[in-house]
């Protein structure tokens, strides 16, 4: 069994069911889903005064949950053209989304702000050379830089 989002209807029918007593698992296979669902339906969006389900209620805190979801959220090139010149001024993303923070301007994480840099990267970029750690040399390993070893060590078998 697939996992679908319960529609408006569902959620009327199980208010319907729940009137007429029938248990949690004849609800499920009534509508064709697992009793999870159910509960978790029940659970979530039962009223905060009796505790009781309401179709009407779970529909409107279904559909809030919804809107307010951010996983469908995408930031365009329009977003980021303030970040890409706070880049070029050298700020880090943290500093950038604590800067809009301050000024009061939209922000978003420093986690996507990361995210569109290699992107950026990927697509040959040079959004990452803005980075502050992007072009530090490092030293070579210490066992790299040791002398070769004697030859009389090396014969040894």
């Amino acid at each position: 069994m697939y996992y679908t989002h319960l529609s408006s209807e569902d959620r009327y029918q199980i208010a319907a069911m729940r009137g007429i007593y029938l248990s949690i698992p004849e609800i499920a296979g009534t509508l064709g889903n697992i009793a999870a669902t159910i509960y978790r339906e029940l659970k979530r969006n039962r009223s905060v005064h009796d505790g009781n389900y309401r179709a009407k209620h779970s529909s409107w805190k279904a559909n809030g949950r919804k809107r307010r979801s951010r996983r469908n959220l995408r930031y365009g090139k329009e977003a980021f053209a303030p970040v890409e010149a706070m880049l070029g001024e050298q700020f880090s993303p943290q500093q950038i989304v604590g800067r809009r923070k301050l000024e009061g301007k939209p922000v978003m994480s420093h986690e996507t702000i990361y995210k569109w840099i290699l992107s950026d990267k990927i697509r040959g970029g040079l959004l990452w050379m803005h980075l502050r750690g992007a072009r530090k040399i490092k030293r070579k390993a210490l066992w790299a830089q040791r002398q070769p070893r004697s030859p009389c060590r090396q014969g040894d078998d």
